[in-house]
Protein backbone atom coordinates (compact mmCIF):
# COMPACT_ATOMS: atom_id res chain seq x y z
CA UNK A 1 0.00 0.00 0.00
CA UNK A 2 1.59 3.35 -0.91
CA UNK A 3 2.62 5.80 1.77
CA UNK A 4 2.47 9.20 1.25
CA UNK A 5 5.07 11.71 2.60
CA UNK A 6 2.20 13.14 4.72
CA UNK A 7 1.23 9.60 6.18
CA UNK A 8 5.07 9.04 6.90
CA UNK A 9 5.67 12.73 8.54
CA UNK A 10 2.63 11.45 10.59
CA UNK A 11 3.92 8.14 11.69
CA UNK A 12 7.32 10.03 12.38
CA UNK A 13 6.17 12.55 14.45
CA UNK A 14 4.13 10.02 16.46
CA UNK A 15 7.78 7.86 16.92
CA UNK A 16 9.28 10.97 18.05
CA UNK A 17 6.13 11.19 20.68
CA UNK A 18 7.30 7.54 21.77
CA UNK A 19 10.00 8.61 23.75
CA UNK A 20 12.69 11.40 24.23
CA UNK A 21 16.16 10.81 25.13
CA UNK A 22 17.63 13.79 27.17
CA UNK A 23 21.09 13.67 26.53
CA UNK A 24 22.56 16.65 28.73
CA UNK A 25 21.57 17.14 32.39
CA UNK A 26 23.12 17.69 36.05
CA UNK A 27 20.97 15.23 38.24
CA UNK A 28 22.94 13.75 40.26
CA UNK A 29 22.90 14.73 43.74
CA UNK A 30 26.53 16.73 45.17
CA UNK A 31 28.35 16.35 42.45
CA UNK A 32 28.00 20.23 40.81
CA UNK A 33 25.41 22.65 40.35
CA UNK A 34 22.67 20.75 39.79
CA UNK A 35 20.30 18.60 42.12
CA UNK A 36 21.17 19.44 45.81
CA UNK A 37 20.11 15.89 46.71
CA UNK A 38 18.34 12.61 46.52
CA UNK A 39 14.89 14.13 46.78
CA UNK A 40 15.48 16.62 44.20
CA UNK A 41 17.10 14.16 42.29
CA UNK A 42 13.64 12.50 42.17
CA UNK A 43 11.46 14.96 41.55
CA UNK A 44 13.56 15.33 38.50
CA UNK A 45 13.21 12.21 37.22
CA UNK A 46 9.25 12.44 37.75
CA UNK A 47 9.41 15.66 35.66
CA UNK A 48 11.43 13.95 33.36
CA UNK A 49 9.44 10.73 32.82
CA UNK A 50 6.07 13.01 32.43
CA UNK A 51 7.60 14.91 29.31
CA UNK A 52 8.11 11.26 27.96
CA UNK A 53 11.94 10.88 28.64
CA UNK A 54 12.96 7.79 28.56
CA UNK A 55 16.41 7.63 28.19
CA UNK A 56 18.85 10.19 30.16
CA UNK A 57 22.37 10.56 30.13
CA UNK A 58 23.43 11.94 33.45
CA UNK A 59 26.27 14.15 32.89
CA UNK A 60 28.01 15.97 35.54
CA UNK A 61 30.18 18.89 34.99
CA UNK A 62 34.17 17.97 34.97
CA UNK A 63 36.87 20.59 35.00
CA UNK A 64 38.17 23.24 36.89
CA UNK A 65 34.63 24.44 38.03
CA UNK A 66 33.81 20.94 38.84
CA UNK A 67 33.44 20.14 42.46
CA UNK A 68 36.20 17.18 42.03
CA UNK A 69 33.99 14.61 43.33
CA UNK A 70 36.13 11.90 41.88
CA UNK A 71 35.01 9.00 39.53
CA UNK A 72 34.47 6.63 42.32
CA UNK A 73 32.06 9.30 44.36
CA UNK A 74 29.94 9.79 40.69
CA UNK A 75 29.60 6.26 39.88
CA UNK A 76 27.98 5.58 43.30
CA UNK A 77 25.93 8.10 43.24
CA UNK A 78 25.24 6.97 39.68
CA UNK A 79 24.56 3.56 41.40
CA UNK A 80 21.82 5.48 43.70
CA UNK A 81 19.75 7.19 40.88
CA UNK A 82 19.39 3.99 39.20
CA UNK A 83 18.22 2.27 42.36
CA UNK A 84 15.26 5.19 42.37
CA UNK A 85 14.91 5.31 38.25
CA UNK A 86 14.07 1.52 38.80
CA UNK A 87 10.72 2.36 40.00
CA UNK A 88 10.00 4.09 36.69
CA UNK A 89 8.93 1.68 33.58
CA UNK A 90 10.80 1.86 30.50
CA UNK A 91 13.37 4.03 32.27
CA UNK A 92 17.31 4.03 31.72
CA UNK A 93 20.15 6.10 32.75
CA UNK A 94 23.76 6.41 31.38
CA UNK A 95 26.59 8.41 32.68
CA UNK A 96 29.28 10.67 31.18
CA UNK A 97 30.27 14.32 31.93
CA UNK A 98 30.15 17.57 30.43
CA UNK A 99 33.78 18.27 30.01
CA UNK A 100 34.91 22.29 30.25
CA UNK A 101 37.91 21.81 27.54
CA UNK A 102 40.98 22.26 28.71
CA UNK A 103 44.44 21.25 28.28
CA UNK A 104 44.23 18.39 30.84
CA UNK A 105 41.27 17.01 28.81
CA UNK A 106 42.59 14.59 26.63
CA UNK A 107 44.53 13.00 29.34
CA UNK A 108 42.07 13.16 32.03
CA UNK A 109 39.79 10.98 29.47
CA UNK A 110 42.67 8.45 28.55
CA UNK A 111 43.01 7.90 32.42
CA UNK A 112 39.31 7.49 33.12
CA UNK A 113 38.72 10.48 35.34
CA UNK A 114 36.90 12.09 33.07
CA UNK A 115 33.51 10.27 31.55
CA UNK A 116 32.60 9.69 27.84
CA UNK A 117 29.18 9.50 27.37
CA UNK A 118 28.13 6.12 28.08
CA UNK A 119 31.52 4.26 27.64
CA UNK A 120 31.16 5.29 23.76
CA UNK A 121 33.82 7.40 22.49
CA UNK A 122 31.18 10.40 22.45
CA UNK A 123 32.53 13.21 24.42
CA UNK A 124 30.43 15.78 25.58
CA UNK A 125 32.33 19.02 25.73
CA UNK A 126 31.66 22.40 26.38
CA UNK A 127 33.64 26.26 25.93
CA UNK A 128 33.26 29.44 28.03
CA UNK A 129 30.41 31.32 26.08
CA UNK A 130 33.68 33.48 24.57
CA UNK A 131 36.21 31.65 23.32
CA UNK A 132 36.34 31.94 19.61
CA UNK A 133 35.46 29.27 16.65
CA UNK A 134 39.37 28.63 16.63
CA UNK A 135 39.41 27.59 20.10
CA UNK A 136 36.52 25.20 19.16
CA UNK A 137 38.13 23.89 16.31
CA UNK A 138 41.64 23.59 18.13
CA UNK A 139 39.24 21.09 20.71
CA UNK A 140 37.85 19.22 17.95
CA UNK A 141 40.96 18.10 16.01
CA UNK A 142 42.65 17.72 19.40
CA UNK A 143 39.92 15.10 20.65
CA UNK A 144 39.48 13.63 16.94
CA UNK A 145 43.60 12.58 17.08
CA UNK A 146 42.67 11.02 20.24
CA UNK A 147 40.26 8.63 18.92
CA UNK A 148 36.98 10.70 20.60
CA UNK A 149 34.17 12.26 18.98
CA UNK A 150 33.26 15.00 20.44
CA UNK A 151 29.91 16.74 20.69
CA UNK A 152 29.54 20.40 21.58
CA UNK A 153 27.38 20.79 24.47
CA UNK A 154 24.92 23.89 23.65
CA UNK A 155 26.54 25.18 20.95
CA UNK A 156 23.81 28.28 20.85
CA UNK A 157 25.67 29.85 23.57
CA UNK A 158 28.76 30.69 21.87
CA UNK A 159 29.20 34.29 20.85
CA UNK A 160 31.01 32.87 17.54
CA UNK A 161 28.04 30.70 16.23
CA UNK A 162 25.65 33.46 17.58
CA UNK A 163 27.04 35.53 15.30
CA UNK A 164 27.72 32.89 12.39
CA UNK A 165 25.96 30.19 13.26
CA UNK A 166 26.92 28.57 9.92
CA UNK A 167 30.07 27.86 11.18
CA UNK A 168 29.17 24.81 12.82
CA UNK A 169 29.42 23.00 9.64
CA UNK A 170 33.15 23.56 9.62
CA UNK A 171 33.35 21.86 13.41
CA UNK A 172 30.92 19.31 12.19
CA UNK A 173 33.13 18.48 8.53
CA UNK A 174 35.73 18.05 11.39
CA UNK A 175 33.97 15.10 13.06
CA UNK A 176 32.06 17.03 15.89
CA UNK A 177 28.35 16.72 16.43
CA UNK A 178 26.26 19.62 17.86
CA UNK A 179 23.56 19.54 20.89
CA UNK A 180 21.45 22.21 21.76
CA UNK A 181 19.32 23.01 24.63
CA UNK A 182 15.28 22.52 24.77
CA UNK A 183 14.75 25.67 26.65
CA UNK A 184 16.74 28.15 23.87
CA UNK A 185 13.75 26.73 21.53
CA UNK A 186 11.14 28.03 24.19
CA UNK A 187 12.65 32.18 24.49
CA UNK A 188 11.78 34.94 22.21
CA UNK A 189 12.87 35.67 19.09
CA UNK A 190 14.99 38.76 19.47
CA UNK A 191 17.03 35.57 22.01
CA UNK A 192 20.09 35.31 20.58
CA UNK A 193 20.38 31.33 21.49
CA UNK A 194 16.75 31.46 20.06
CA UNK A 195 17.91 32.70 16.80
CA UNK A 196 21.13 30.62 16.48
CA UNK A 197 19.05 27.82 17.53
CA UNK A 198 16.61 28.49 14.61
CA UNK A 199 19.74 29.01 12.31
CA UNK A 200 21.41 25.98 13.00
CA UNK A 201 17.96 23.49 12.63
CA UNK A 202 17.53 25.08 9.28
CA UNK A 203 20.50 24.58 8.46
CA UNK A 204 20.75 20.69 9.30
CA UNK A 205 23.94 21.35 11.85
CA UNK A 206 21.88 19.78 15.05
CA UNK A 207 22.44 15.97 16.26
CA UNK A 208 20.74 16.25 19.92
CA UNK A 209 18.83 17.80 22.20
CA UNK A 210 19.08 18.24 26.19
CA UNK A 211 17.59 19.74 28.99
CA UNK A 212 20.56 20.52 30.34
CA UNK A 213 18.28 20.66 33.68
CA UNK A 214 20.32 21.75 37.25
CA UNK A 215 17.03 21.77 39.59
CA UNK A 216 13.17 20.79 39.35
CA UNK A 217 12.24 24.47 39.30
CA UNK A 218 13.87 27.25 37.20
CA UNK A 219 15.90 24.47 35.09
CA UNK A 220 13.68 21.29 35.16
CA UNK A 221 13.96 18.05 32.86
CA UNK A 222 11.25 19.67 29.87
CA UNK A 223 11.56 18.59 26.73
CA UNK A 224 8.23 17.84 24.80
CA UNK A 225 7.21 21.55 23.88
CA UNK A 226 10.81 21.58 22.56
CA UNK A 227 10.87 19.10 20.51
CA UNK A 228 7.64 19.79 19.04
CA UNK A 229 8.58 23.18 17.81
CA UNK A 230 11.50 21.77 16.20
CA UNK A 231 9.16 20.58 13.45
CA UNK A 232 8.57 24.29 12.91
CA UNK A 233 12.29 24.08 11.25
CA UNK A 234 13.33 20.95 10.32
CA UNK A 235 11.40 17.81 9.10
CA UNK A 236 9.63 14.81 10.93
CA UNK A 237 13.11 12.59 10.27
CA UNK A 238 15.45 14.84 11.25
CA UNK A 239 13.59 15.83 14.64
CA UNK A 240 13.41 11.87 15.06
CA UNK A 241 17.11 11.67 14.81
CA UNK A 242 17.48 14.65 17.01
CA UNK A 243 15.64 13.77 19.65
CA UNK A 244 16.07 10.11 20.14
CA UNK A 245 17.56 7.71 17.51
CA UNK A 246 21.18 9.92 17.38
CA UNK A 247 20.89 8.93 21.13
CA UNK A 248 20.89 5.23 20.52
CA UNK A 249 23.30 5.36 18.23
CA UNK A 250 25.67 7.02 21.05
CA UNK A 251 24.73 3.90 23.18
CA UNK A 252 25.81 1.48 20.32
CA UNK A 253 29.10 3.88 20.08
CA UNK A 254 27.92 3.81 15.86
CA UNK A 255 28.74 7.14 13.76
CA UNK A 256 25.41 9.25 13.22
Amino acid sequence: MYESRDDRTRVLESEMKEYYFDLHTHMLPGLDDGAKDFAQAEKMLETAYAEGIRRIMLTPHFGPRSSGAGRQKTEEVFDCMKEIAAAYEGLKLFLGNEILFSPSTIEELHNGNALTLAGSDYVLVEFYPDKPLSALESAVRALIRAGYRPVIAHAERYRCLQKHPADAEDLIEQGAAVQINSSSLLRGWTDPEYRCVKKLLQNDLVHFIGSDCHNDSSRSPVIREAAEKLLRFTDAETAEAICRKNGERILQNQPL
